[in-house]
C-alpha cells in the first residue's frame, strides 16, 4: 500500500506531480522550453486544491501524459523515440494548443 492508501483514512490528500522540464539550475544545461517554477508549483496546488490524485502540470509533462494514455505500446516499445519526438513537439509548440 502507498502513501496514498495510508493516509486516506485520515483524510490527507496526496496528489502526485509529473513535472516536465522545469526551469531550475538542475535543468540549466538542457537546451529544451522549460516551465517555469512558479507556474508548475501553482499548478500542483490547484491539483491538490482539487483533490486530484496526479497533475501533469506543463506543456512537456501534457505530451507526456497524451502519450501514456494513448499510445501506450510506443511508449514501451521505444521509449526514447517517443520522447524525442515530444521533445520536438514541445520545441514547436511550447504553449498547449
Amino acid at each position: 500500500a502507498g502513501v496514498r492508501s495510508e493516509l486516506r483514512a485520515a483524510e490527507v490528500t496526496v496528489t502526485s506531480a509529473f513535472p516536465g522540464f522545469v526551469d531550475t539550475d538542475m535543468n540549466a544545461g538542457i537546451d529544451v522550453p522549460k516551465a517555469q517554477p512558479r507556474a508548475v508549483a501553482d499548478h500542483c496546488l490547484d491539483a491538490w486544491q482539487d483533490g486530484r490524485s496526479a497533475t501533469f502540470p506543463d506543456r512537456l509533462a501534457e505530451l507526456v501524459e497524451h502519450a501514456v494514455l494513448h499510445e501506450m505500446a510506443a511508449v514501451l516499445d521505444d521509449p526514447q523515440r517517443v520522447m524525442t519526438r515530444l521533445v520536438a513537439q514541445l520545441r514547436e509548440h511550447p504553449a498547449a494548443g
